[in-house]
């Protein structure tokens, strides 16, 4: 029966192969290659449970056997047991170091477990040990597609081609590098030799990433130069910062021109990421919002109804532990039950946080939408009959702007992600406040109308805990006695402009530090390197490494002062610096995402924390860092602003949002269109 059943798996008959197999471990229960066959059959029928029953056990009964460990390995991955599937692999090769299969198949995983510098480290280490294998060389060029090393991996997918000049995957990939080097024309070439090779279906659909660069055209290919400039930019190798904002700059023209249809949401992040005009930032994002409007059919409008209690949506993919999930998660339960009744739905499944916890109490409803598609998800809001559904993160990562693109609720608002700003037609208005749209306020909206709120525009969600937290200098990596600078941003908000800056203030005192993050020991490298060629010394940069969210804001309170970035303001690390009592120096940008800053310290009467220039915002720095009577008295002054403020008081965000949302209902009862709208105080 086992000969059968490998005719059968040869004929890929793989359901009857494993009736055979399974027939002849009737016969010999313990015969390792049957049992080996008979997993490999349960995995390619995609039943991952009995395939690993059976692989756990060979391993227990080998466990000096790496190819054992292996197979462990493999059938973990398929059940989803991605640690453990790691602790295997590892297993196998502390056995056997030179299996290949267990070391490129390490390496995949960790890639997608966003282990970055291991799977770096992996990837090197297989086509150091197998330099003659192509597929080595292909992994590494993955490995460095991710570390947005695209030079280097357009380099490594040629040395597989050296040894198999046929070697579709590496050809395939190569379109990408190409692309990524700014070599769209070239790409095209590539591609163009693919396509006439003529390969099925089939074919495409067994060569990892075929089938998608089949299908790319010019835009996709120019889409793919442009986010690869963004890589480079967000691991500190501002060299490419012209190059990029060029890019985009043009690709708003050819926007404007008609000559470019199809937007992918990435390039107008991009864009509010580096500070591009304004005007180009709301062209490329209108034309994601209008590209995504076109794919779906809007649901019918639901009859006008006067009720007591509004029925407000919530959506977001941030309801876990994300800084927009911090911003709400007091905001919710805040609402007063007898004006709104409080739907919140998750876009994201359960991480287990504590701030998911409090957005699922500090709701009357909570669902989660994971389960159905975007049209689905539509049908669901549009079921529980909601009024006003507001989107809380625009385009980032997990949004599904399709569900609102059907309409499934009556009026529909953008708050928080990317400032509310994304230029829909299916969005009715955005929450807004005068200083952060500085002068765009008198622009007029072709699509979502600003609703102004009085002061900061954005909630905060007041953690308590964080002040209860110990925390020393020491503990964090920070010398005693010396000035801290804090600046605690994402990497994309990094940028050749502050930096320069920050190294000016550090030129200025001697005895001070930054304090810094840095998502990767290459990115931090890169600062190092920057922050050495402005003359300053590398002990004065301090990496400081991720936290839990109470202890990262606990910390906080070891800085002296809150730098800011330019292009892209601090939001919500702003918010949580001022939260524990760490002033925030600000330089006022033209661009909404360079203004945020400077609305939240207005609001808390700190309008001398917001200068109008760098030359100001560096002298600023250094006069507050020389006098300690000074910043003592800006402390002081946020302390008693604090305890007043709306934007640290969840009741009154809530209450300016109720008293928002009745506007707009208000409006939308008398058959009115949507309009800007001044909010009154609460």
């Amino acid at each position: 029966m086992r000969l059968t059943g490998q005719q059968r798996h040869q004929q890929n008959d793989i359901a009857g192969a494993l009736d055979c197999f399974r027939a002849a471990l009737v016969i010999d229960p313990l015969h390792r290659e049957t049992l080996r066959a008979t997993a490999a059959c349960y995995l390619q029928l995609g039943r991952s449970q009995p395939a690993l029953d059976i692989f756990r056990g060979i391993a227990a009964d080998h466990p000096a056997d790496a190819g054992a460990h292996f197979d462990l390995a493999v059938a973990l991955e398929a059940c989803g047991a991605a640690a453990a599937a790691r602790s295997a692999y590892e297993a196998a090769l502390a056995l056997d170091p030179q299996h290949f299969g267990a070391r490129l198949n390490l390496c995949a995983l960790l890639l997608a477990l966003k282990d970055i510098a291991a799977a770096e480290a992996e990837g090197r280490r297989l086509a150091e040990l197998h330099p003659d294998q192509p597929d080595a060389w292909c992994n590494l060029a993955q490995v460095l597609f991710a570390i947005a090393s695209h030079a280097e991996a357009d380099e490594a997918l040629q040395r597989a081609l050296a040894i198999f000049p046929g070697h579709a995957q590496a050809l395939f990939a190569r379109v990408v590098a190409r692309s990524m080097l700014g070599d769209v024309e070239g790409a095209l070439v590539l591609q163009g030799a693919l396509r006439q090779r003529g390969f099925t279906s089939t074919e495409l659909s067994a060569i990892p990433g075929a089938a998608e660069v089949w299908r790319y055209d010019r835009s996709d290919l120019e889409d793919i130069c442009l986010t690869a400039l963004f890589e480079r930019f967000r691991q500190g190798d501002w060299a490419c910062h012209a190059s990029l904002c060029d890019g985009l700059t043009a690709l708003a023209a050819r926007v404007r021109a008609g000559t470019r249809t199809r937007m992918q949401p990435p390039q107008a992040f991009h864009a509010m990421a580096v500070g591009l005009d304004h005007t180009d930032y709301l062209t490329l994002v209108g034309q994601v919002s209008a590209f995504v409007a076109t794919q779906t059919s809007s649901m019918p409008a639901a009859p006008r109804t006067e009720r007591k209690r509004l029925r407000i949506g919530y959506l977001s993919p941030a309801f876990r532990h994300h800084p927009g999930a911090y911003l709400f998660r007091s905001v919710l339960a805040a609402h007063d039950r007898a004006a709104v009744e409080v739907f919140g739905y998750a876009l994201n499944p359960d991480d287990g946080s504590a701030v998911r916890r409090d957005i699922v109490t500090g709701c009357d409803h909570f669902i989660d939408l994971c389960p159905l598609d975007d049209a689905q998800a539509a049908a669901r809001i549009c079921a529980d009959g909601i009024d006003i559904l507001v989107e809380l993160e625009g385009y980032f990562d997990g949004a599904r702007l399709h569900i609102l693109a059907a309409r499934p609720a009556a009026l529909q608002v953008s708050y928080t992600g990317l400032l509310g700003i994304v230029e829909a037609p299916f969005i009715d208005y955005r929450f807004a406040d005068r200083i952060t749209d500085g002068g765009f306020a008198s622009v007029v909206h072709a699509r979502e109308q600003p609703a102004y709120l009085p002061g900061c525009f954005l909630p905060y969600g007041c953690p308590q805990t964080p002040w209860q937290i110990p925390s020393r200098r020491a503990e964090h990596g920070l010398p005693e006695g010396v000035f801290v600078f804090c600046a605690l941003h994402n990497d994309y908000k990094l940028g050749p402009e502050s930096f320069a800056a920050w190294m000016n203030i550090l030129a200025a005192v001697p005895d001070s530090v930054l304090w810094l993050v840095a998502n990767s020991e290459r990115h931090f490298a890169a600062l190092l390197r920057h922050a050495g060629a402005a003359g300053i010394a590398p002990h004065r940069l301090v990496r400081a490494p991720r936290a839990p969210n109470d202890e990262y804001l606990a910390r906080l309170r070891l800085a002296d002062l809150f730098l800011d970035t330019f292009a892209y303001n601090a939001h919500t690390t702003a918010l949580d610096a001022l939260w524990m009592e760490l002033p925030v120096l600000t330089r006022t940008g033209r661009n909404p995402a360079a203004r945020l800053c400077t609305s939240a310290l207005a609001e808390l009467g700190l309008h001398d924390m917001a200068v109008p220039d760098t030359a100001s915002y560096i002298a600023r720095a250094v006069e507050l860092a020389r006098s300690p009577d000074m910043l003592d008295g800006v402390r002081r002054r946020l302390h008693a602003a604090r305890s007043d403020a709306v934007l640290f008081d969840p009741a009154r965000k809530a209450a300016q949002l109720e008293a928002a949302y009745r506007q707009m209902w208000a409006r939308h009862l008398d058959g009115l269109p949507s309009a800007m709208l001044d909010i009154g105080g609460a």
